[in-house]
C-alpha cells in the first residue's frame, strides 16, 4: 500500500496494488480516514526517531559507566545490606542478561 501527500493545489493520489486513485473523489470517510492514516504514519516515523535517539543516548551512556568502572568500586562479595542494584541497560530498551 503506498500514498502520495501532495500539495493542496495537486492532485492527491492513494496508489494500492498497481492502481492509483483520486482522492478527492473518493467518499469523504475514505478521504478522512486516509487523512487520518497519514498523521498516524508520521506520528510512528516520530516515534522510531525518538526510539533511535534513545537507543543511541543509551548505548553511549554504558560507554561512560563501563569506562568508569575501577577496582575500587568493585565489590568482593554479595552482602546482605538492602542495597538498590541497577542493571546493565541494553541498547534496545530493555535490561541487559
Amino acid at each position: 500500500m503506498q500514498q502520495q501527500d501532495k500539495p493542496t493545489n495537486q492532485r492527491m493520489v492513494y496508489a494500492v496494488d498497481g492502481k492509483r486513485y483520486d482522492v478527492h473523489s473518493l467518499p469523504v470517510e475514505a478521504q478522512q480516514a486516509l487523512k487520518l492514516m497519514l498523521e498516524v504514519d508520521k506520528k510512528l516515523q516520530d516515534v522510531n526517531r525518538e526510539r533511535a535517539i534513545c537507543i543511541a543516548a543509551t548505548t553511549q551512556l554504558n560507554t561512560v559507566i563501563h569506562d568508569n568502572l575501577t577496582e575500587q568500586a568493585l565489590l568482593q562479595e554479595e552482602e546482605d545490606a538492602q542495597e538498590e542494584t541497577v542493571e546493565e541497560v541494553s541498547t534496545i530498551g530493555g535490561r541487559a542478561d
